[in-house]
């Protein structure tokens, strides 16, 4: 099974984005913050390379929330005419796969610091998934900063150790950024 076509609309980076692809080979390009991984992503998750997005943090009467959806005027305005199935959930987009199958792409529009692209008629594709040179963003929140208990050493000590386990691809279940936080806050 392979893909024949991807299609995204007003979300992250991309107003509006629509892919055919090659039977044989199709090559993105673009440059740095264009959105390639954000599609690869996406394509990813069809072969259990499945990887978080952040939302943006905002404030929406008063109350504090994360939002997953590209805000622009006239993405703004089309909701206005167009009827919302699900106040949760936004479509973004819609893949095509060879076989004449298609799915549609959504996300969670509100409430979660990071969030994944939910495929309801995913369909299974052979593949490989070769990571990108940078490490996979991961959203922890720190419930309570210790400070002035927590030694600097000690905290360089974990942000050390939890760099080693990331760099040899073990999972100690500590982000790398949450123990820079502990660091920058010791």
């Amino acid at each position: 099974m392979t893909f024949s076509r991807l299609q995204l609309a007003n979300w992250r980076q991309f107003s509006l984005v629509d892919i055919e692809f090659h039977r044989n080979l199709t090559i993105i390009t673009g440059a740095n913050g264009a959105g390639k991984s954000s599609l690869l992503n996406i394509l990813g998750q069809h072969i259990g390379a499945s990887r978080p997005y952040l939302s943006v943090p905002m404030t929406i009467k008063g109350k504090r929330t994360f939002v997953t959806s590209l805000f622009s005027i006239p993405s703004r305005i089309l909701s206005w005419f167009k009827p919302k199935q699900d106040a949760n959930w936004s479509t973004i987009g819609n893949i095509y796969y060879a076989c004449g199958q298609e799915s549609v792409l959504q996300v969670q529009t509100q409430g979660q610091q990071s969030y994944g692209v939910y495929i309801p008629n995913q369909q299974s594709v052979i593949g490989f998934h070769m990571p990108s040179h940078r490490n996979l963003p991961n959203y922890q929140q720190i419930p309570n900063i210790p400070f002035g208990g927590f030694a600097p050493e000690t905290a360089f000590g974990r942000l050390n150790g939890a760099a080693n386990e990331a760099f040899y691809g073990h999972n100690s279940g500590v982000s790398v950024l949450f123990c820079l936080k502990e660091l920058l806050a010791a």
